[in-house]
């Protein structure tokens, strides 16, 4: 495994919505597509090895965990069974690994990795996931 890049749009914090911002981001497959207000008939693309739609396109359940509504959204499961299994697959067999998150103050970097609220990584998850990996026979456990 070598360097791979991911990036994912988390939905509007509520200072956001308070402030109306607007979303200035889409994506289509791995390709993240940058739209300048001043210029929207210039959008800048970039091709990335993930690109994780979590904005939108979903509905909360009961309990406040997001579902998405169509297979644009990607959840925490659906990360962790793109992102997480390969780094620790490669982890059990022995190969150095890193998770790295970067961005500003507010981007989404906490979110993206273990989300909030309702949609935050449980450690039941966690340990889970681990416990499959250390049996040497993976099935990703859910959240659910």
């Amino acid at each position: 495994m070598s360097v791979k890049v991911g990036v994912r749009v988390r939905p509007f914090n509520q200072r956001e919505n308070d402030l109306n911002c607007r979303l200035c981001v889409d994506m289509v497959g791995n390709m993240t597509r940058l739209i300048d207000e001043e210029h929207p008939d210039k959008p800048r693309d970039f091709t990335f090895d993930y690109s994780f739609w979590s904005h939108d396109s979903f509905e909360p359940d009961e309990n406040g965990y997001f579902k998405g509504i169509d297979d644009k959204y990607a959840d925490q499961q659906h990360v962790f069974s793109q992102v997480g299994e390969e780094i620790l697959t490669n982890a059990w067999q022995g190969y150095h690994c890193c998770l790295f998150a970067y961005g500003q103050t507010g981007a989404g970097k906490s979110y993206s990795m273990v989300g909030y609220g309702a949609n935050k990584v449980s450690l039941l998850f966690i340990i889970g996931n681990c416990a499959y990996f250390l049996r040497g026979n993976f099935h990703p456990y859910s959240q659910e």
